[in-house]
């Protein structure tokens, strides 16, 4: 620890602050409540009990119909060019899955 160029007396020196760092620490291990034993958070039916409460939902993803593709497909604009074209279809593409996997 570098050495307080400012102290005032002895006891603002290092090792002044290296036991107030100390203390602190002390005084922060002793404010937690350490639970030795390990709360359980497996076993069976734990899917079940967190799906009925909110909180763990396990989905299905969706995917998209052949006539889906298709209809994303015909609605980007041909007439931009091909780079574009391709990025336009897959931003489509895109927008119908988040529609039904999220929305």
């Amino acid at each position: 620890m570098a050495e307080n160029k400012n102290a005032r007396t002895s006891a603002d020196g290092p090792e002044y602050e290296r036991g107030f760092v100390d203390g602190m620490q002390h005084q922060m291990q002793l404010s937690v409540k350490i639970n030795k034993q390990p709360t359980k958070i497996f076993g069976p039916g734990l899917e079940e009990l967190l799906n009925s409460a909110g909180f763990y939902r396990k989905r299905e993803w969706v995917v998209l119909t052949d006539e889906e593709i298709d209809a994303a497909w015909r609605s980007v604009d041909y007439t931009v060019d091909y780079e574009q074209f391709r990025i336009d279809v897959a931003r489509a593409i895109e927008a119908k899955l988040k529609e039904k996997n999220h929305g």
